[in-house]
């Protein structure tokens, strides 16, 4: 329900920042004080406001300086060493509806929906957004940057890319960190770049803000702006499936790893975490418009080599697969250990894949289903998989020196593991498509007594 222009007004916390869901029960944060229910609100002194500032919280070398703040709006700061701290995180949920609450102008005509809006956004409804945005300019509010920073918003999230562009074409930059969030900042214009195809917009904003995309300072940053620029990765010749086989009996209990909201990749059209889903075991429900993307990047720091993830979940096409982009639903394990900036063309050239499998759907109408141990197996999949209608069952499992992939019962994939990773990434990617997981479980075997 959305917060009352009262209670966001009493909200004396900080607008930026991110929750501390969990606290690893051996790691440095635990052993400084910190607890649940906390929000991170500084690194090294500057305001935490998107997850590529959260890469520390994997392990810099030099440490870093991290500022904490309790129920009551105090804030204390610890100093790191190397290494990691040990905590969950997601972005504050009622960041854009309190940002919004101070900037706006108190006019009781109109407020009301704005914040309505306002708190859609927030919870990725973009259709019921629109909806108060409409009620809001009925109601008289005026067309000012707060009404058409959301206006964007809620373009972008439809899909509605021309209607967008002539918006951004007409906000500021955001300045202030902690009550502009309704402006859109570098990384919402570089997703919107991305997503409509202004790829010489999108590499001259990031070269020209190298300060807030890191990559752009890394040797294969020209690599990833000419992969950006060529569309996506061909796709390779398919090849038989493998015989089928029994399905793996999994573990008595299931066991989810502590995961962190990984660092935005280069190559991402949209961001979002879904940590406090997967850490308390809720199900997931993810809708998108064909070529628009929504992403969650997981990642387990903490070294361990066998694991299952199993999905249950049902799958319906949105609109017609786009022709620059297949429709489709990825399921991914990747290994960053010597990788510390993941980059495009080593995981779509499979160099990172342990372990995923990715269903699509094209604008031909032809169906695969793609298994990422290295991008080269495709298996046609019946159009009604995209229906809605059937649950699936899909099981990832690296156990016993074999990597195995599991579909309905069939086993698609089974091949010798690869040497023991240490930092996994579970990477979750949905484009065109409507995804109800109904089930979504990292599982960890417990060792032998």
């Amino acid at each position: 329900m959305t917060p009352t222009l009262q209670e966001l007004d009493a909200d004396a916390g900080p607008v930026a920042g991110v929750d501390v869901l969990a606290v690893a029960p051996d790691g440095a944060a635990r052993a400084a004080g910190v607890r649940a229910g906390e929000v991170i609100v500084a690194i090294n002194g500057e305001s935490v406001l998107r997850y590529p500032q959260l890469t520390p919280l994997r392990g810099r070398e030099g440490g870093d300086r991290i500022a904490f703040a309790d129920a009551e709006g105090r804030t204390r700061e610890h100093a790191f060493g190397d290494g990691l701290i040990g905590v969950s995180l997601r972005t504050r949920p009622a960041r854009l509806a309190l940002a919004v609450s101070r900037a706006m102008a108190r006019d009781e005509a109109w407020n009301g929906a704005l914040l309505d809006a306002a708190w859609a956004l927030e919870r990725r409804d973009p259709g019921e957004a629109a909806r108060r945005l409409e009620a809001v300019r009925a109601a008289g509010c005026p067309d000012d940057p707060v009404f058409r920073g959301l206006a964007f918003r809620v373009a972008a999230g439809l899909g509605e890319l021309d209607r967008a562009g002539e918006l951004l074409a007409t906000l500021p930059e955001r300045t202030d960190h902690q009550n502009q969030l309704h402006l859109p900042g570098p990384l919402d214009r570089y997703r919107f770049f991305l997503a409509s195809g202004r790829t010489g917009d999108l590499v001259d904003l990031v070269e020209r803000r190298p300060g807030f995309f890191p990559f752009a300072r890394l040797p294969r940053w020209p690599a990833q702006a000419a992969f950006l620029r060529s569309g996506g990765p061909a796709s390779p010749p398919g090849a038989a499936a493998p015989p089928a086989a029994a399905e793996p009996a999994g573990p008595a209990r299931v066991v989810n790893p502590m995961l962190h909201g990984a660092a935005e990749w280069p190559w991402g059209a949209d961001f979002h975490t879904h940590d406090d889903l997967i850490v308390e075991n809720r199900p997931l429900l993810i809708s998108q418009r064909p070529a628009f993307y929504k992403q969650a990047f997981l990642t387990r720091n903490e070294p361990f080599g066998d694991f299952d993830l199993h999905a249950s979940f049902t799958v319906r096409l949105t609109g017609p697969p786009s022709e620059r982009w297949p429709s489709s639903m990825l399921i991914n394990v990747s290994d960053y250990e010597t990788t510390p900036e993941p980059d495009g063309p080593a995981y779509f050239g499979g160099e990172t894949s342990v372990l995923g499998a990715n269903f699509q759907a094209f604008s031909d109408g032809e169906r695969e289903v793609t298994l990422l141990h290295g991008w080269g197996h495709y298996e046609p999949i019946a159009a009604s998989f995209f229906d809605g209608t059937a649950e699936h069952h899909l099981h990832l499992s690296r156990r016993g020196g074999r990597r195995t992939v599991v579909l309905d019962g069939r086993t698609l994939l089974d091949l010798p593991a690869n040497p023991t990773p240490r930092r996994l990434v579970f990477h979750l990617h949905v484009v065109g498509l409507e995804a109800d997981f109904r089930a979504f479980e990292i599982i960890e075997p417990r060792p032998a007594r």
